[in-house]
Formats: C-alpha cells, sequence, structure tokens
C-alpha cells in the first residue's frame, strides 16, 4: 500500500505456522505490521517503528524468564 508520494523502502514480510492454533495470531501480526509499515513515509520512522517493536518483544522475552524462575 504506497501512499501520495513514491516510497524509497520496501518491506518484505513471511510469518507462517503449520500448527492451526497458531495460523491466526500469526496471520494478525503479519497485517498488523504491513498496516503500521503502509503508514510511514519516511524510512527512519520505519527504523523507530521496528526499534519499539525490538524493544517490546525483548521486555515480554525478559519477564516471561522472570516468572518462569519464580517458579
Amino acid at each position: 500500500m504506497a501512499s501520495e508520494r513514491e516510497r524509497d523502502w520496501t518491506a518484505s514480510i513471511v510469518i507462517s505456522s503449520d500448527h492451526a492454533g497458531l495460523r491466526s495470531h500469526f496471520k494478525a501480526l503479519e497485517a498488523e505490521l504491513y498496516h503500521a509499515l503502509a503508514s510511514i513515509d519516511d524510512p527512519r520512522m520505519v527504523a523507530k517503528y521496528l526499534d519499539s517493536l525490538l524493544t517490546t518483544s525483548r521486555v515480554w522475552v525478559r519477564a516471561r524468564q522472570a516468572m518462569r524462575e519464580r517458579k
């Protein structure tokens, strides 16, 4: 989905799972990533968005590890 001005970057996303219980979740994540990226014209903002995703993921992983260690 290109915006009004020509994009000087492209994104290719492949997220999939053969597990039926996860397939819809992966599709939803893929759709959200495309939706968010389609709204960004500036590559610097794309980098900030991706950094935000990485940070959020790392926080989630650390929290999960901490909860496992408490058990």
